[in-house]
């Protein structure tokens, strides 16, 4: 089983700092953690789309808060 991350922030102003503070305690690897810089009202971004290919079943991913995967979720 491998961790993984995703990190997004709406703009590239905004700062990732929080979110990487709160996931420091599961020591995931840098090269497993995903970050999106733009709007989250779809899963069109390049870094989810990136981590959703390395993900296996099994696989842990660990996110913040439940809108970090998209603005608008159901």
């Amino acid at each position: 089983m491998s961790q993984y991350a995703y990190i997004r922030v709406s703009t590239k102003e905004q700062k990732i700092d929080r979110q990487v503070a709160a996931l420091r305690e599961f020591d995931i690897p840098s090269k497993n953690v995903f970050c999106d810089y733009q709007s989250g009202k779809d899963f069109d971004s390049p870094a989810y789309k990136k981590m959703l290919k390395k993900l296996k079943e099994g696989d842990l991913l660990i996110i913040k808060s439940i809108d970090t995967l998209s603005g608008s979720t159901i």
